[in-house]
């Protein structure tokens, strides 16, 4: 605290003041304020009546250093069990001092992610630096980033000059915990009317997901096979599943299965740990419908020329298709009474009925009523539910002849 000093201090005639110098010695320790004495002895009065009044000076040394508490802001996973803040002195001090801590609420709750903590933290003589342990809970949600408050206050420094430099720590806990977002294709016949889509979480979260969806065409057309449906699917707190659904039409058009999509477009997670792997899905369609084909018999005169037969569909149909046909004498026969023929019958999209001319042969004799077949065979049908409900129309050929 200061340098040792002795010698003799000497009062010339006629002086009535004379200084002595005791060197100090500032040190950076934070201390109260401290004394030491100077003592004057052995007077030599070179004869006059000169006495020692008082002996002895008290020297005070006023502390003129300061130290300052501070605590330090961190941030730690929730699956490390504690959350350890470092309190600091910025300067030793040679006393034992302590400050009271207590933690505060904010976006983390107490007793919900952390164990709620107060006490006092001491710091022995010349200390500079103190932990305080704050137990964290590790749940099974998945949550955004949240925080609580450590608060430093009621200082108790024995008369040394500390103060609170930062008396408040933010200790940020992030979650370790992903979620998995996921939604299946489905597969809908044609006639359900509806596809339910949903979609899920495998654990929960403590506050709304926001999910905005959108269809989109494949092979399955928003005019015709189900309406064009745009949404937004809210998750409530803590909820695990949400549906929703598309129209479907159901068409008497026969056709393939089709499929579309649906785009999930815009995640608002309020910064939960969301993992979505998948942000399209694939509705699939089954066609429901079965279209038949017929043909049909008919009665011809012999100066007819010709026979016209009709081949029918019950149902439109999406794509070509075509069938086989070819003549088979009956009573009739051909080169006699008709032309043998065959060949193929094509029905477009959306057309119904098709026909067929077979020649017919007119001649001066007179004959009974006769007939023959035509036959259809080998269906075209492009992967189409169609099948040949009558294949075989009978064409009669009346005589005109007498």
């Amino acid at each position: 605290d200061y340098l040792s000093q002795s010698g003799t201090v000497t009062i010339h005639a006629g002086e009535l003041t004379q200084t002595i110098s005791i060197p100090l010695v500032d040190t950076d320790l934070i201390e109260t304020d401290e004394t030491f004495l100077v003592n004057l002895m052995n007077p030599f009065a070179n004869g006059l009546d000169i006495i020692l009044a008082d002996n002895q000076a008290e020297v005070t040394i006023v502390e003129n250093d300061s130290a300052m508490i501070s605590i330090d802001d961190i941030t730690v996973d929730e699956s490390s069990g504690t959350a350890t803040l470092t309190v600091s002195l910025d300067h030793p001090v040679n006393s034992e001092i302590s400050v009271d801590f207590t933690t505060r609420d904010l976006s983390a709750v107490a007793s919900h992610d952390y164990l709620a903590t107060s006490g006092t933290l001491t710091f022995a003589p010349n200390e500079v630096s103190r932990t305080i342990t704050i137990s964290l809970i590790d749940t099974d949600n998945a949550e955004a980033s949240e925080a609580f408050l450590v608060n430093l206050s009621n200082i108790q420094s024995n008369g040394h000059n500390v103060g609170l430099l930062k008396d408040q720590a933010r200790v940020t806990i992030e979650d370790d915990e992903v979620s998995l977002l996921s939604i299946d294709d489905v597969s809908v016949n044609e006639d359900s009317g509806f596809a339910e889509i949903t979609v899920s979480l495998d654990r929960s979260i403590p506050f709304p997901l926001i999910l905005d969806y959108q269809t989109e065409d494949n092979t399955a057309d928003s005019d015709s096979d189900y309406q064009a449906t745009t949404g937004t699917l809210i998750f409530p707190p803590d909820s695990l599943t949400q549906t929703f659904t598309i129209a479907i039409t159901d068409s008497d058009l026969v056709e393939l299965d089709e499929s579309f999509f649906v785009n999930f477009l815009v995640l608002q997670t309020a910064g939960a740990n969301i993992s979505f792997p998948d942000s399209q899905i694939e509705i699939f369609i089954a066609d429901d419908d079965q279209a038949q084909v017929t043909i049909d018999d008919i009665t011809i005169d012999e100066e007819a020329g010709s026979a016209t037969l009709t081949v029918s569909l019950d149902l439109p149909v999406a794509t070509t298709i075509s069938l086989d046909y070819a003549t088979a004498d009956g009573t009739a026969l051909s080169t006699e009474d008709y032309q043998s023929t065959s060949g193929t019958v094509t029905f477009t999209p959306g057309e119904l009925i098709a026909s067929i001319t077979i020649p017919i042969i007119n001649t001066n004799l007179i004959e009974d009523e006769e007939s023959f077949l035509v036959n259809l065979s080998n269906l075209q049908a492009n992967g189409l539910d169609i099948n040949l409900g009558d294949d075989q129309a009978v064409v009669t050929i009346t005589d005109s002849d007498q």
